[in-house]
């Protein structure tokens, strides 16, 4: 997708990017998920508003729906995942609500987003997004640590707050966080305590995901996108990795969150000592 500066970008609380961060609010909440009608109503306001800025903005025609990429592909994933209904032995028909909020939602969404400008503004509202759910989660929401295959993580098995999916949220704000912070000298210090403050709830959850998005995303951005220095950067991340990866193994508060499933990770790859049910669960859906 090509991206280009807007020669009047549109504002960050427009109309669509409020609409968009309830829509997240409500898919990153599972308590927010129980009224149905709102639930499927949200989808379809912003699928709406999204559409209305593109037809204003001139910017809606036939060869921009099916000569995006990105639409061709979610089109395509998300035929492959209904098909697979035929085939799973155990189906899971409540997701079709989510590949068809998905497809109706995720494709104006493509299309909108056509400038640096709004890509900035939409991770800008994801954090945002983030940042309430996590408030909300620790407010509101039964959340604690929980004992899981030997593991104190962070979850909530009565209330859907699944502990992978926190995780990854939070390794997806810290992504965006980088990028922002890159890009701009402005809220710099605020995206740093935003980034320590995800990072924290990743260690918390133990998603071993997550952990490792932060960490190949911050790595790729540092060779791919840095035009000097590399080799620098490279080194720096290095040694925060190996830091990192000693203070998980070997300090009880983090060992015992995340530290016994990375080990339980490493005993996989190796071939011996004790594999945790999710990492062969895992391995058995690839064979």
């Amino acid at each position: 997708m090509l991206l280009t500066r807007e020669k009047r970008p549109d504002k960050l609380f427009a109309f669509e990017n409020i609409i968009l961060f309830v829509y997240l609010c409500m898919r990153l909440n599972p308590n927010f998920q129980s009224d149905s009608l709102l639930y499927s109503s949200v989808p379809v306001i912003l699928t709406v508003s999204l559409i209305l800025k593109l037809f204003i903005k001139q910017e809606l025609s036939i060869v921009r729906v099916f000569g995006s990429s990105y639409v061709r592909w979610i089109i395509m994933f998300t035929i492959i995942s209904l098909l697979s209904f035929r085939w799973s032995l155990i189906p899971a028909k409540s997701n079709l609500n989510f590949f068809m909020i998905n497809l109706v939602t995720m494709i104006p969404l493509a299309l909108y987003i056509t400038s640096e400008k709004r890509l900035e503004n939409v991770m800008k509202v994801f954090i945002a997004s983030t940042v309430f759910t996590c408030m909300y989660m620790f407010l509101f929401a039964n959340v604690s640590m929980l004992s899981i295959e030997g593991a104190n993580r962070l979850g909530s098995v009565d209330e859907g707050w699944n502990s992978n999916a926190i995780g990854l949220m939070c390794s997806s704000a810290i992504v965006f966080c980088l990028y922002l912070r890159s890009k701009s000298n402005r809220a710099k210090n605020i995206l740093i305590l935003f980034i320590l403050a995800f990072m924290a709830i990743i260690i918390l959850t133990g998603s071993r995901s997550a952990l490792l998005n932060v960490i190949m995303c911050w790595l790729f951005y540092l060779i791919f996108c840095q035009p000097k220095g590399k080799v620098f950067y490279v080194l720096v991340a290095s040694v925060i990795g190996v830091v990192t990866l000693y203070m998980v193994m070997n300090v009880p508060i983090f060992y015992n969150t995340i530290g016994i499933r990375m080990e339980s990770l490493f005993n996989f790859i190796k071939g011996t000592g004790v594999v945790d049910s999710s990492t062969q669960i895992r391995s058995s859906m690839m064979t």
